[in-house]
């Protein structure tokens, strides 16, 4: 009777353990998959194991939303960038959020209040306007993006770019790629002696369309009508 008291009080302790542990994970994102949610959700933003990014929980609803700040630090003087940032729900393997609407450049009370409002905070979770992605982790301890996610060839990417648009390539970051296999690139382009920077959308016909960024900075609003514009499959 002893033993058998002894085994039930062990394996209650043991479901204890996991059902507190199992709530702390959900309650308490790891900092991996935060990153991963920056540089997976938000154009820009991924980073190398040599330059690790500022990450702050801010704030979690009663769903487990989780709003929570990213920034890569200043590197050869160049300006920090933060973003604010909600993901929707976040597993040990995948996070799903609502794409192009689950971040802001801007950290006043008035953006905040907004970008809670698009997010449906403290509202029940609604997973028909979820998309997910499920992270490579190893692509966050190495140079991230482009091995980690494309599978289109830059190089056709980049002829096409100059066949259709007479830009010149310079620098790129393969940001996303939807359930379709179409691809969300940033690339600097040069042409006539002046470089730009543009959001690039390719198929895997190689066919591509741009979207410029002026001065550094673009709309989420913006970006979204370009990837519904080129058949973007949001999921």
């Amino acid at each position: 009777m002893r033993a058998f008291l002894k085994s039930a009080i062990t394996i209650t302790l043991i479901c204890i353990y996991v059902i507190l542990f199992v709530s702390c994970n959900e309650s308490s994102p790891s900092k991996d998959m935060l990153c991963a949610v920056a540089s997976y959700s938000v154009p820009g933003m991924s980073f190398s194991d040599t330059i690790l990014p500022e990450v702050q929980i801010i704030e979690q609803d009663d769903y487990h939303r989780v709003l929570f700040t990213y920034a890569n630090p200043e590197v050869d003087g160049e300006q920090v960038q933060t973003v604010w940032i909600i993901c929707q729900k976040i597993t040990r393997k995948q996070f799903y959020y609502y794409e192009d609407f689950n971040y802001s450049f801007q950290g006043d009370q008035s953006a905040i209040d907004a970008l809670k409002q698009q997010n449906d905070w403290g509202e029940p979770l609604d997973e028909q306007k979820f998309s997910v992605r499920k992270p490579k982790f190893n692509a966050f301890f190495s140079t991230p993006g482009i091995a980690s996610i494309s599978n289109l060839d830059r190089k056709e990417i980049s002829h096409a770019i100059k066949d259709n648009y007479g830009y010149l390539t310079t620098n790129f970051e393969c940001c996303d790629v939807d359930r379709n296999g179409n691809e969300l690139w940033i690339f600097e382009l040069k042409k006539d002696g002046t470089i730009s920077e543009h959001f690039v959308f390719a198929n895997s016909k190689y066919e591509v369309k741009l979207l410029e960024i002026v001065n550094g900075t673009f709309s989420p609003k913006e970006l979204h009508e370009f990837k519904v514009d080129c058949g973007w499959s949001f999921n």
